[in-house]
């Protein structure tokens, strides 16, 4: 048996391009249901490959930033703030 050695090209500069849902759930410290309701309302968008949903890192960063807000939810963040 080869055992070669694993490759693992993760940078630790540069993070993942894309993020799945638990992922986008634990950035913005939201539920399942407002993360549905930001693919509803086009706030994030998505990809959908072989029934797992993909959301582009900086899209979910632009969110975080506060450069893309929706009129219909409140982010973690923002919910503190008040």
């Amino acid at each position: 048996m080869h055992s070669g050695p694993r490759l693992r090209r993760q940078s630790l500069e540069e993070p993942k391009k894309w993020l799945k849902t638990y992922q986008v759930k634990n950035l913005l410290k939201i539920s399942d249901n407002t993360v549905q309701t930001l693919r509803d309302n086009g706030t994030v968008p998505f990809t959908k490959i072989g029934g797992i949903l993909y959301y582009n890192y900086e899209d979910i960063n632009k969110v975080l930033s506060g450069e893309v807000k929706s009129k219909h939810i409140k982010t973690g963040k923002e919910s503190k703030a008040a």
